[in-house]
């Protein structure tokens, strides 16, 4: 890879393998324009499936409930391999969390009340599925507010409503 770091003023050509990097990793990009791209870099590992996220090892609080919702494929984590479990969660993340660990069959069809939920949102199909089965009314101002963290009391109205 190119590295461009601000510290010496210098462009180096170093291995994105390198041990600085494995934990530093984040993706790569094509430069647009480049039409000889040169050998193919060596390929990334794949990731260990018993333990997929950097972030969350066994030790970590919730590591067995991560790992049997990732196995379920109720969650996937990041791109980097992270799962960020720090990390505030919005209202579309859990409510495809909650729909997904329980199974629930996904709605393709219909129409939403929300101007801020589009068909061509990735979350799109659940906010639908969530709406149409009473789980969800968003906001009197006609809005679902996807982007925003959840708090407790919303995750757990989405969960309960969802089990009922």
């Amino acid at each position: 890879m190119i590295n461009a770091n601000s510290y010496n003023n210098q462009v180096y050509k170093e291995s994105y393998l390198a041990s600085y990097w494995q934990n530093a990793w984040y993706g790569a990009k094509r430069v647009v324009g480049v039409t000889n791209p040169g050998p193919s870099p060596d390929p990334v590992p794949a990731p260990d499936p018993t333990q997929p996220f950097s972030d969350v090892p066994p030790t970590q609080e919730f590591h067995q409930w991560i790992m049997e919702l990732y196995q379920s494929g109720v969650v996937q984590g990041y791109p980097d391999g992270t799962f960020k479990p720090e990390q505030g969660i919005n209202r579309a993340e859990v409510l495809k969390i909650i729909l997904e660990a329980f199974k629930v069959p996904l709605s393709t069809s219909g129409s939403l009340p929300f101007s801020d939920v589009s068909t061509s949102d990735w979350f799109y199909k659940y906010v639908l599925t969530a709406y149409q089965k009473g789980i969800i009314e968003g906001y009197p101002d006609g809005t679902f507010k996807p982007g925003n963290n959840v708090n407790r009391v919303e995750c757990l109205k989405m969960a309960l409503e969802t089990a009922e």
